[in-house]
């Protein structure tokens, strides 16, 4: 039962983040950009936001929650993981779909799984089993597919410091995944993203602040609090609540192949809004990734191969 519970809750964050996409790209503008718009701030200021409003909504929630205490050697810890998980993870996610296209940003999001996998296989000792290389691989197709018969006739571009720093976002998201699952499974979600915004929060202030003063919050459009609010309480604050029930219970290879889920949610918002028309080839891409996810699930762990070796 529990780990069911786990797969909802990592679809229902990967869905959330999956429309959080295009919603930070209409909230957020180049640093020189700012002054002339009314509907977007620059990424450091639009960060601050996100883990300052994370933060407050963390801790209000932990006061309606059992108290645990985070053991002394766990610190140390717990700064990294806010580290990898938040600053690296959101700040270059914003700076990537700012200065690259959704395709490249798309496509470098699809290596998580693949990376993920083999850091696992590591750090972890997972085992590589065929089930688990296959549904990857099959899944990473999938997600190649639909982006390419999404995005066909769109233009591809972007910066190289896009494409980077996308590459950033993913791979800080991957070590966190895999260097960290200790204090993610010793730890409530609740505990653990409070101390996780909370320093990233602190470290972000001092660079953000500059920037978030020069903002003429006045100026700025309903349209934009109204997406904001949805990029700070869904995307932030319920998704990455949300996130660490289904690490708890999941293996990391698990937990990054619904990664795949956000270019299938893109997909189908843009299907509703009129933007793209339904083909074979979507609905194509669409059943590799589930299948790939299924091969996945489906793979043995290590301590079922260790249990099977009688080992354990």
């Amino acid at each position: 039962m529990k780990k069911y519970v786990g797969h909802i809750s990592l679809f229902c964050a990967s869905f959330i983040w999956g429309v959080n996409a295009p919603l930070t790209k209409n909230t957020v503008a180049a640093f020189d950009a700012v002054g002339s718009m009314n509907n977007a701030v620059d990424p450091l200021t639009h960060s601050l936001m996100r883990w300052g409003g994370a933060m407050v909504f963390f801790w209000i929630l932990s006061f309606f929650t059992p108290r645990e205490k985070v053991r002394k050697k766990d610190w140390p810890k717990i700064f990294w993981a806010a580290m990898f998980a938040v600053v690296c993870n959101q700040s270059g996610a914003v700076f990537g779909l700012l200065n690259a296209s959704p395709v490249n940003i798309s496509l470098i999001s699809s290596m998580a799984p693949i990376l993920t996998m083999i850091l696992a296989a590591f750090v972890l000792h997972e085992p590589l089993t065929g089930k688990k290389i296959f549904g990857v691989s099959l899944g990473a197709l999938g997600a190649v597919i639909l982006v390419f018969a999404s995005r066909a006739g769109s233009a591809a571009s972007g910066s190289l410091f896009g494409d980077f720093m996308g590459f950033i976002a993913m791979l800080s998201f991957v070590l966190y995944l895999t260097l960290f699952s200790d204090i993610i499974e010793r730890y409530s979600p609740v505990t653990l993203m409070k101390w996780l915004f909370t320093f990233s929060f602190i470290v972000g202030l001092p660079v953000c602040l500059p920037f978030a003063v020069e903002i003429n919050y006045g100026s700025l459009t309903v349209s934009f609090w109204w997406q904001m609010l949805f990029v700070v309480f869904g995307a932030t604050f319920l998704a990455y609540f949300l996130m660490p029930v289904g690490q708890k219970v999941l293996r990391p290879t698990v937990v990054s192949m619904y990664n795949y889920v956000q270019p299938i949610v893109a997909t189908l918002l843009a299907l509703m809004m009129g933007m793209e028309q339904f083909n074979v080839l979507k609905l194509f891409a669409t059943l590799l990734i589930f299948v790939g996810v299924y091969f996945v699930i489906k793979s043995k762990s290590r301590a079922e191969v260790l249990q099977e070796h009688g080992l354990e």
